[in-house]
Order: structure tokens, then sequence, then C-alpha cells
């Protein structure tokens, strides 16, 4: 049986043959993600190539007649994301129970639509 930890050097195994990435960059890709995912700012956000705005999103509920009523949930992303594939984040400082923490964003892609969940759940997307 192969574990989830073989599955994932197989997937970095040929990844790096594939892109014939030497042991420096490994190394450095690695420290880069223990820093922590690129923080966005305004004019990245407005740069970025794969995000939906708000008209595409209502434009998608009237098309799909969702419930004003609905529920939106937003797709988990694995960590992974931001720590080996350098995905970016925008920040915002906040108050939450007496502590002071920041939050991170990212730009969602597209609304989805599943036949099966009917018209009162909204999902969001944030890859394709």
């Amino acid at each position: 049986m192969v574990t989830e930890f073989g599955d994932y050097l197989r997937e970095r195994v040929l990844f790096y043959k594939e892109y014939s990435v030497d042991i420096e960059t490994q190394k450095a890709n690695f420290l880069k993600s223990k820093e922590g995912p690129k923080k966005m700012t305004r004019d990245d956000l407005k740069r970025y190539e794969h995000n939906m705005c708000v008209r595409q999103l209502l434009e998608f509920i009237e098309e799909h007649d969702i419930s004003k009523d609905a529920l939106v949930l937003v797709q988990r992303v694995e960590d992974r994301y931001f720590e080996r594939n350098s995905w970016d984040v925008y920040e915002k400082d906040q108050t939450m129970g007496g502590f002071q923490t920041t939050a991170q964003y990212h730009p969602a892609w597209c609304p989805v639509f599943y036949k099966d969940e009917g018209k009162d759940l909204l999902f969001i997307d944030l890859h394709y």
C-alpha cells in the first residue's frame, strides 16, 4: 500500500526530474516555504490573472437561480499550495477574541454549481 508520504515523494521526484531542478534550488524552495506565503498588495490583486470579480459572481448567481439566502461555502485549499507552490496572500490585521491576529486572503477563482446540491448553497473555488 502506497502511503501519503510516498505519494508526496514520488510527486516531488517526478516534478524535479521533469523540470531539472537541482538540489540547491530544492533547498531554496524549502527555505522559502518556511518563510510563509508572499504578501500581495492591492496592486498585485489588480494584476492577478486568476480571480473573479463581483460582476461575474452576480451573473453566475442569476444564471443558476441561486437563492439570495444561500449559504456560501469556500473551497479549502491545502497548505502546500502556499508553502510549496508560492501562492500569495492578502493580509488584514484584525482583533478576534481580544487577540490581535492577521487574516490571510487569496483571490477566488470561480463559483461552482453542483446540480445535486440544489440552489440553497453557493460554492466558491479558490483554484481550478
